[in-house]
């Protein structure tokens, strides 16, 4: 059991970036939180809300690193990604004249 889980979080930690394990992490935790924050709501109620507005804390960020990370991905890194093969290919032609 101990081995399958070890395998199944290499696989995880090779087959994953670092921007989606973060938002993973924060799903997990704040999904996390939400369940224990209902099952201690029923024995003390103001820790049951305390805890229920951090994990509902945790998935806000999680959504607005998605939308940060989307805006980023698509106004930023594909542009410069798209400038540096133009300027890779234009170099290529420039030595074989």
């Amino acid at each position: 059991m101990i081995t399958s889980l070890y395998v199944l979080l290499q696989d995880w930690r090779e087959s994953t970036n670092d921007r989606q394990k973060l938002q993973q992490a924060y799903v997990v935790g704040g999904v996390a939180l939400l369940i224990i924050a209902g099952l201690i709501g029923l024995v003390d109620y103001s820790l049951g809300q305390l805890l229920l507005q951090i994990a509902l804390i945790a998935i806000a960020i999680f959504f607005i690193n998605a939308i940060v990370w989307a805006l980023l991905t698509a106004f930023v890194l594909l542009p410069l990604s798209s400038q540096r093969q133009t300027t890779s290919s234009k170099q290529k032609t420039r030595t074989r004249r």
